[in-house]
C-alpha cells in the first residue's frame, strides 16, 4: 500500500502545473532527481538553483554568505591577493619596484570591488539617486589616484594618467570590441543615439584642451595666463557635464535599453557601504604607493615614466571596465557596449579633469590643461576618430582592428620618449642617493728643509 501511495504521489507531481511531466520508468532509472516537489533531469537542478538564487535578496543570506557571493562575483577581485603583499612591502621596506607591481596588481581588484559595491547600494536607491551614485563613483579610481599625485606636485603622473584614460576607452576599448563582435564576418550595428550624444559631448570638449595648448606657443602668453585661462576653461567643462546629465533626465527615453532591470541587491544598504568604505580606503592607500614609486619604477625596469603614466596606469584601473565591455561586445549587446566606452572617456574628459584642475586651485598647485603639442594631437586625433566612428552606427572588424593599431602606434611613441625627456621632467619622485661619509683630509707633515 506504501508502494501504491508513493507512485500515486509521483504522479500527481508530474501532473502539477509547475512540474515537467515524465514517465513512471524516469523516476527510478536515475536520470531525474527530486527537487521540491518534482522532479529535474540530472544536471539542471545546478540551473534551477541558480534561478532561484538570482531572484533571492539580501534579506534571504547572512551577512558572512552575503559578502561570500558579492566577493566571488567578479573574478578580478581574486586579484586582491596582491593587497597584503603590497602592504608588507610598505611597511618592510621591500624595495620601489615590487611595491609598485603590487600596487598595480591591486588596483585591478579594487576597481572591480569599488564598481560593484557602488553598484550593490545603488539598487537600495531610486533611479535618479543610484545613477548619480554610479556617475559620481564611475571614475573614482582616476579621481582619487590624480588627487593624491597632485597633492605631491606630480603635475606630470595627473595629466598622462587622465589622458591616457580618455584615450584607452575611446579607442583601445572600442577597438577590441569591434574586433570580438566581427569575427565572424558581420557588421556590427547600434541604434542608440546615446553613443553619439557622448562623442559629441566629447569633441565638444576638445576645444577646451587645444587651446592652451595653441596659446603657449605665443611667445606673449605666460603660465599665470594659461593657469587662469584653465581656470574658466575648467568651469565651463563642469557646465557642459551637468548639462548632460541634465539631458538624462529631460530625455529619458533615448537612454533607455528598453530592458526590465529586476536584478535584486545581494548585500543590504549598511554592508554594502561599509564594504565601500574599506574599499575606497584602501583605494587611498594603493595609490599613495603607486605616486611614491613610479619614479623609482620607471627608471629601475629602463621605462619611460611617461608610458608608465600613459599606458600601465589606466590599463590597470579600466581593466574590469574593458572586460565588461568586451563582454557585452561578445553577446552583441553593442548599444551597451560603445555607450559605456565613449561615455567613460567623456566622464573624464569633462568632469575628471576640470574637477582636478579646480582641486588643484584649492590645494595651491598650478595644473593648467596645456598638455603639450604631442599630447594634445594624440587627444585630438582619438577624439575624432571616435566621433567618426560612432557617427556611422555600422563598423566591421576591420574599423576595430585599425582602433588597435592606433592605440599601439600611441604606445610606441610614449615607450621610446625616453631619452630625451628625463623623469624630473616627468615631475614624477626619484630615490634620494645616499650621500658617502665624508673622508677627513690629514694635514701634511711640514718637514724642516722639504718643500
Amino acid at each position: 500500500k506504501l508502494q501504491f501511495l508513493y507512485l500515486i504521489g509521483c504522479f500527481c507531481c508530474c501532473c502539477c502545473e509547475d512540474a515537467e511531466r515524465m514517465t513512471i520508468d524516469q523516476m527510478f532509472d536515475g536520470s531525474r532527481v527530486p527537487h521540491g516537489h518534482t522532479y529535474v533531469p540530472v544536471g539542471e537542478e545546478s540551473k534551477l538553483l541558480d534561478e532561484e538564487r538570482s531572484h533571492r535578496g539580501w534579506e534571504d543570506y547572512t551577512t558572512m554568505e552575503s559578502l561570500h557571493m558579492w566577493f566571488f562575483e567578479s573574478k578580478f577581485n581574486l586579484a586582491v591577493v596582491a593587497f597584503p603583499p603590497a602592504v608588507a612591502a610598505w611597511a618592510l621596506d621591500w624595495g620601489e619596484t615590487p611595491l609598485f607591481l603590487l600596487s598595480l596588481c591591486s588596483l585591478v581588484a579594487l576597481s572591480s570591488m569599488l564598481s560593484s559595491s557602488t553598484e550593490q547600494i545603488s539598487l537600495h536607491l531610486n533611479q535618479s539617486l543610484g545613477a548619480l551614485l554610479n556617475v559620481t563613483f564611475g571614475n573614482a579610481i582616476e579621481m582619487i589616484l590624480a588627487t593624491f599625485a597632485l597633492s605631491k606636485g606630480l603635475f606630470g603622473v595627473v595629466k598622462y594618467s587622465l589622458l591616457g584614460s580618455v584615450t584607452s576607452n575611446a579607442i583601445w576599448s572600442l577597438g577590441v570590441a569591434f574586433l570580438v563582435a566581427g569575427k565572424d564576418g558581420s557588421v556590427i550595428r547600434w541604434n542608440r543615439p546615446v553613443a553619439g550624444i557622448n562623442t559629441s559631448v566629447l569633441f565638444a570638449a576638445l576645444f577646451a584642451y587645444m587651446l592652451p595648448c595653441a596659446a603657449s606657443t605665443r611667445g606673449d602668453v605666460d603660465d599665470a595666463d594659461l593657469l587662469r585661462m584653465s581656470h574658466y576653461l575648467a568651469v565651463l567643462l563642469l557646465a557642459s557635464y551637468f548639462l548632460y546629465l541634465l539631458s538624462m533626465k529631460t530625455h529619458s527615453h533615448i537612454y533607455e535599453d528598453g530592458e526590465e532591470d529586476d536584478e535584486t541587491p545581494v548585500l543590504s544598504a549598511k554592508t554594502g557601504v561599509a564594504a565601500l568604505s574599506v574599499v575606497t580606503f584602501s583605494v587611498c592607500l594603493v595609490s599613495e604607493w603607486v605616486c611614491d614609486t613610479i619614479g623609482s619604477f620607471a627608471l629601475n625596469v629602463g621605462m619611460s615614466p611617461r608610458f608608465v603614466a600613459f599606458i600601465l596606469l589606466p590599463l590597470a584601473g579600466n581593466l574590469p571596465e574593458f572586460v565588461t565591455v568586451v563582454s557585452m561586445a561578445a553577446k552583441g549587446k553593442m548599444d551597451l557596449c560603445v555607450g559605456v566606452a565613449i561615455g567613460s572617456a567623456m566622464q573624464v574628459a569633462t568632469f575628471v579633469v576640470p574637477a582636478l584642475t579646480l582641486i588643484g586651485w584649492g590645494l595651491g598647485q598650478p595644473l593648467t590643461m596645456n598638455y603639450g603639442v604631442l599630447e594634445s594631437v594624440v587627444l585630438f586625433l582619438c577624439i575624432l576618430k571616435a566621433f567618426q566612428i560612432t557617427q556611422k552606427k555600422e563598423a566591421t572588424w576591420i574599423e576595430g582592428a585599425t582602433l588597435v593599431i592606433s592605440y599601439a602606434a600611441i604606445s610606441v611613441a610614449f615607450w621610446v620618449w625616453v631619452k630625451n625627456n628625463s623623469p624630473d621632467e616627468m615631475e614624477v619622485p626619484l630615490p634620494v642617493p645616499v650621500p658617502h661619509a665624508a673622508v677627513p683630509t690629514l694635514p701634511k707633515a711640514v718637514v724642516p728643509g722639504v718643500h
